[in-house]
């Protein structure tokens, strides 16, 4: 029986900080792609002198991304990571066993971040267990802003943790949140969502207790607090935006 492949990949637009360590740290894949959204720093040079197979996909969101990169590879299994992401050798030793016991058509991998410079080991943001590897033609991404993998069959769950560097401070987060609440208040608009006020008031303060309290984030020290924090301004921010949306739709009906 032959081992089974696997391809490495990974996507990106203007990632020139990030694209070196990610790949190298797939290197003990079959096969190594990059998707490059459009860059215009030196991303594709770094990510081709890395070892990558580079491809060109106009970035258009997440989910074209993931798919695309679904239908370009060569090898029978895929894992994904983002761009500021790293498989450990640990990690990597378990995908092949995986892979080569063919038990599952995808897994759930723990995901590991770096905030405020510690490494987060309670709270929403760690196990945060995340479907990154699955067989070849078995996956396919649904949803967007955050497009989600679904894999038709079984599912099993590894023990390694993919590390996330994460946000390299909190002006960079601040601004994914605005980037990202602003798309995620932009679907449930267009889904027909209501009751905006009602989520803004309480859905903040019960994330903020579940992250903090709940699931340990208090255990964290501050990044843990601040982690929570923020989780519950993102979601004030989305449904902030909702009624905003909301009532213009009001104020464009009555004229």
């Amino acid at each position: 029986m032959s081992v089974p492949t696997i391809t490495a990949a990974t996507y990106g637009l203007n990632s020139a900080a990030y694209v070196e360590d990610c790949l190298k740290s797939l290197a003990w894949a079959d096969e190594r792609i990059y998707v490059d959204g459009g860059s215009a720093d030196d991303t594709r040079s770094r990510a081709a002198g890395a070892g990558a197979r580079v491809l060109d996909n106009p970035w258009t969101g997440f989910r074209n991304q993931l798919t695309y990169i679904a239908a370009s590879a060569a090898s029978d299994w895929v894992l994904v990571l983002d761009v500021d992401e790293r498989a450990t050798p640990e990690l990597a030793g378990e995908v092949r066993r995986a892979a080569a016991l063919g038990k599952y058509d995808g897994y759930y991998i723990p995901r590991r971040t770096r905030y405020l410079g510690r490494w987060l080991a309670h709270g929403e943001w760690f196990p945060d267990y995340t479907l990154r590897l699955y067989r070849r033609g078995q996956g396919r991404y649904v949803g967007e802003p955050h497009a989600r993998l679904v894999v038709d069959g079984p599912m099993g769950y590894l023990k390694h943790p993919i590390q996330h560097l994460g946000y390299r401070n909190l002006t960079e987060q601040m601004r994914k949140i605005e980037l990202y609440s602003d798309w995620e208040a932009q679907e449930l608009f267009g889904k027909g969502a209501r009751g905006a006020v009602l989520k803004a008031l309480f859905h903040p303060p019960a994330r903020f207790i579940k992250g903090y309290i709940v699931k340990g984030g208090i255990l964290d020290g501050w990044p843990g607090f601040a982690v929570a924090a923020m989780t519950a301004y993102h979601v004030f921010a989305k449904y902030a935006k909702l009624w905003e949306l909301q009532k213009n739709l009001t104020k464009e009906a009555v004229r």
